[in-house]
């Protein structure tokens, strides 16, 4: 009987900590060893397997986040299995409209993009951000998170104008919520300008990595971050095929051949 007692007492000690635990591994799992992640969050998912329910939400949390560590190490098939896991869980113990489901296909969508599945991706980032859409302010940063990542992916599909469209939704917000300089803002920016680029626009593209550069350059990022090198550098580039794009649209069509060193596209 004290056995049992002690038993009891302990499995209610670790379900009451699991809210705590996973608050805790998520705050530090960014700062462990890849190796202390790889067996951190699995052998976390498998305690909260044998301790919980079979569609408990703690448990689509532990799924969840080990998918998280999968994707961190570059395994996204494995990362794939786990978060569809949580979101076959979350499917059936959530509200339809519930945050955590939003996450949920938003992720899933992430790692088929990685995997380089795009309608695939697609068809769950868009899943997600119908939810967010329903349930989130309308300035809220998480919806700019999908706007985001559907642009992204129309970019990923080549289709460049739904990608612009949804990028500047995107922008939009962020520019309402986000402080002038934070890095959000400048990698909206960064990727509109290369969405023009595509487009053919150099004049706007130009235009809109001159802000990213802008604003990353008073962005609180160590001073050995790429972006701090790299969005200038891309915005004198950018600057640089405008202004040639600019002289040769002002030229007769039959004197443009042979002048330039990339591929001219009529703007859009």
């Amino acid at each position: 009987t004290q056995i049992l007692v002690i038993t009891w007492v302990t499995v209610c000690t670790l379900f009451s900590l699991i809210p705590l635990v996973i608050t805790i591994l998520n705050a530090f799992k960014g700062h462990l060893e890849i190796e202390s992640n790889i067996f951190a969050f699995p052998k976390f998912a498998t305690i909260m397997k044998k301790i919980l329910p079979p569609e408990h939400p703690n448990l689509a949390a532990a799924y969840n986040n080990t998918g998280t560590t999968y994707n961190n190490l570059g395994d996204h098939r494995k990362a794939l299995e786990y978060q569809q896991t949580a979101l076959e869980i979350r499917k059936k113990v959530l509200p339809p409209e519930h945050p955590d489901l939003a996450d949920s296909y938003n992720q899933v969508g992430a790692t088929y993009r990685h995997l380089g599945n795009y309608s695939k991706g697609l068809e769950y980032q868009l899943q997600a951000l119908a939810i967010r859409e329903r349930v989130l302010p309308p300035e809220h940063p998480d919806l700019a998170d999908s706007y985001h990542s559907v642009g992204i992916i129309y970019t990923d599909l080549g289709d460049h104008r739904k990608s612009l469209d949804y990028q500047q939704k995107a922008l939009m917000i962020r520019e309402k919520v986000l402080p002038s300089n934070h890095p959000n803002l400048a990698h909206s920016f960064s990727n509109i300008a290369w969405t023009y680029h595509e487009l053919g626009n150099f004049q706007k593209a130009a235009q809109s990595m001159r802000q990213a550069a802008d604003i990353i350059t008073h962005a609180d990022l160590p001073k050995t971050h790429p972006s701090l090198i790299n969005y200038p550098r891309w915005a004198a580039e950018l600057e640089k095929k405008a202004e040639l794009q600019r002289k040769l649209l002002a030229l007769p069509m039959d004197q443009v051949s042979g002048l330039t060193p990339f591929r001219i596209l009529p703007q859009k």
